[in-house]
């Protein structure tokens, strides 16, 4: 048997094996909450810091994961099984890199979130969990560097939905 058709045989293994045990990809894991709560309703954003914009962009990005995974659909929260506030513990911006003259030539910003489910009919929390991301980025790169940043922390943080209990 030739090398390629061994590293082909190998590689299809690999492929096999990794399914076969469960392991998933970050971001096409399956979500793992109770199989009464098919509907979510996002109540809220703490938004703690002054950017304004932040919480919509949460909003958006978590909906959007949550969608994408294909296992809860949105609703309003007078319908929803289960009840979801997002909270942002910290968000920070700071010099990374400095020139000899102390000029800034990188930065890094950070965020920490939080979030909890709870049942609408009884209020039980259902779950929660924290996570947190950083990026690092010249300052022409901000804003893309806070977007790359709160998608990594809202994609690992639905990633723990698929490790509810």
């Amino acid at each position: 048997m030739s090398g390629r058709a061994v590293a082909v045989l190998l590689g299809a293994a690999l492929a096999l094996l990794v399914a076969g045990c469960g392991y998933r990809l970050g971001g096409t894991a399956p979500l793992d909450l109770p199989p009464d709560i098919r509907t979510l309703a996002l109540v809220g954003v703490d938004n703690p810091t002054l950017d304004t914009q932040l919480p919509q962009q949460l909003r958006t990005l978590l909906r959007d994961e949550i969608t994408d995974r294909g296992a809860l659909a949105w609703t309003n929260p007078e319908r929803a099984d289960g009840l979801m506030r997002l909270k942002i513990d910290k968000l920070s911006t700071n010099t990374r890199v400095q020139s000899p003259a102390e000029e800034t030539l990188k930065f890094q910003t950070s965020i920490s979130l939080s979030a909890t489910i709870i049942r609408r009919v009884d209020r039980q929390q259902i779950w929660s969990g924290k996570s947190s991301a950083s990026e690092s980025f010249f300052s022409r790169e901000a804003e893309d560097a806070l977007e790359r940043t709160l998608d990594l922390a809202v994609r690992e943080l639905v990633d723990l939905l698929g490790q509810a209990y």
